[in-house]
């Protein structure tokens, strides 16, 4: 029999009541009410015609629709054959939880509305909303999110933390000197709310290659490279580092995460002979490099 007897926080947009069937009944009849004696002015007399001896049949289970919210509820059902009428079932309880409705939508953070970024990657970061299930945020170069370019990207609900990573999407690789749309929208058990207001950013014009940082602080060897190439930086071993490898078009080919160590080795596997841009963020410090695969 379902839901389970003292089942608590239960949704007030309606729950299925469930039970056994029996052999050779005429109907079921099923009683739900918000007072143990089933003589409230809520009372609910429900009349279940029978199919079958199956208890999973839709003649053994009934959907009480919308119903009061933070509120306990009664319910029995019994059977009726031609001849004779079965006493009441043990009567179960439930209590429904706090009415939940069609979330708001989530508030944009960054980047800003309008902003041009200086390089080819974004963070998107939006508010959090309390209870939900999911957040989607969707990005296009086009406003109407029609167009080849239209990414989506769901996130899993962790708490109502504005600095948690589902409320973030970290991309990298955009096209230059485009103008990219976005909005996010967040889930919960009723239903998605609407669609934030659209923001925009603007990527650079120029192509990243004019932004090397030719210093010592980081230096790939050797160069050119083929099958791979060598990492060494003033860095404490064990640091946090990021490999972003580009096209001097700015569209991202590969990322790397890894712990450094001196002289890291990275696999340059699938890469093409030509020019490659490898950023690097580690300790703090952040460089362009150019890296030639011969």
């Amino acid at each position: 029999t379902l839901p389970l007897n003292l089942s608590v926080n239960l949704a007030d947009t309606g729950i299925y009541l469930d039970w056994n069937a029996h052999d050779s009944v005429k109907y079921y009849e099923v009683q739900l009410d918000t007072t143990i004696n089933f003589n409230s002015a809520l009372l609910s007399n429900t009349i279940k015609n029978y199919v079958s001896f199956i208890s999973n049949g839709n003649d053994t289970k009934w959907f009480t629709g919308t119903i009061l919210y933070s509120t306990k509820y009664y319910w029995r059902v019994r059977a009726i054959s031609n001849v004779d009428t079965s006493d009441w079932s043990t009567v179960y309880a439930f209590t429904t939880g706090p009415h939940i409705a069609i979330p708001v939508f989530p508030l944009q953070i960054s980047p800003l509305n309008g902003d041009t970024l200086t390089t080819t990657s974004a963070l998107l970061d939006w508010n959090a909303v309390a209870q939900v299930l999911t957040y989607t945020v969707k990005i296009d170069t086009t406003l109407l999110f029609n167009s080849p370019l239209l990414k989506s990207y769901t996130s899993n609900y962790i708490n109502a933390n504005d600095t948690n990573p589902d409320t973030q999407k970290q991309l990298s690789g955009l096209l230059l000197g485009k103008t990219y749309y976005w909005t996010v929208r967040c889930t919960n058990v009723i239903g998605n709310s609407p669609w934030s207001p659209v923001w925009l950013f603007k990527t650079p014009s120029t192509s990243v290659i004019n932004t090397i940082v030719d210093d010592d602080e980081f230096i790939l060897y050797p160069q050119p490279a083929s099958e791979f190439v060598y990492l060494t930086a003033h860095l404490r071993e064990g640091v946090a580092i990021s490999v972003t490898i580009l096209n001097l078009h700015g569209q991202l080919i590969q990322n790397l995460s890894f712990n450094y160590v001196h002289d890291k080795k990275i696999p340059l596997t699938g890469l093409n002979k030509g020019i490659y841009i490898i950023r690097i963020i580690a300790g703090g410090l952040e460089a362009n490099k150019k890296l030639i695969i011969d």
